[in-house]
């Protein structure tokens, strides 16, 4: 009996010991990861157009003066990882580290599963979004010093097409004419001020409208299989 309360102890120390000493090396190993320095490599390049987001890209676009792209990486004296090219009026964004993309002026933005894109304030007359998979939050990661106005971002016509479970949030935006085509079991969530909307919404998507963005006008096509989410209070 003696023993086996002996061995009792002994078994529950060494996991004591074992825990402890698993704690103390991942603590270690999670300070030296906080401890490095993340810092951003920018370059100005030629004027776009459009920017392509491929597969697992991390992408940020913002309205700017000039046209430029930054890298985020680790400081530890290394050059950046080339995780963008320039392709005619294209951007290329691959995966591989996080990408802040500046510009005067955008027509397209296209998502081939890309892992996250968010868009902070960008205006213009026409704009073109197509995804085929991924994320896409539209104005987001205002500064709090910003007014209102500084953190709208106002379209004349926005289109756009989803496809391939994709994700597309719309808030604080002023749009004139909005065409919407969701398909591909994808969810389209519309925060914004919407004047006219044009949605055919099909296979097993979803379409979220809360009352604030309700549009004076607005024509609707949907599926059976379709889950639609319009609030009036």
């Amino acid at each position: 009996m003696k023993k086996s309360y002996i061995a009792l102890i002994a078994a529950v120390g060494f996991i004591v010991a074992a825990t402890l000493v698993f704690y103390i090396l991942n603590t270690k190993w999670y300070n030296s990861e906080e401890e490095k320095v993340q810092v951003l490599h920018s370059e100005q390049v030629e004027e776009f157009s459009t920017v392509i987001a491929l597969e697992g890209a991390d992408v940020h676009i913002e309205q700017a003066p000039a046209y430029t792209v930054a890298v985020e990486k680790i400081d530890d004296g290394s050059g950046p990882e080339k995780v963008f090219w320039l392709r005619n009026d294209t951007l290329y964004v691959d995966k591989g580290a996080r990408v802040y993309v500046n510009c005067v002026a955008l027509e397209n933005i296209v998502s081939e599963k890309s892992y996250w894109m968010g868009v902070h304030r960008l205006s213009a007359s026409r704009l073109n979004i197509s995804m085929n998979g991924g994320k896409l939050y539209y104005s987001v990661g205002e500064m709090p010093s910003d007014s209102l106005a500084d953190r709208t971002s106002v379209v004349d016509t926005l289109n756009v097409r989803l496809s391939g479970q994709a994700f597309f949030s719309l808030k604080r935006a002023r749009i004139g004419m909005m065409n919407l085509r969701n398909g591909g079991n994808s969810n389209a969530e519309l925060h914004a001020e919407i004047g006219k909307l044009d949605a055919m919404v099909v296979e097993q998507s979803k379409l979220w409208l809360p009352r604030q963005s309700t549009p004076n006008e607005l024509k609707l096509q949907k599926d059976s299989s379709v889950r639609l989410e319009i609030f009036n209070n």
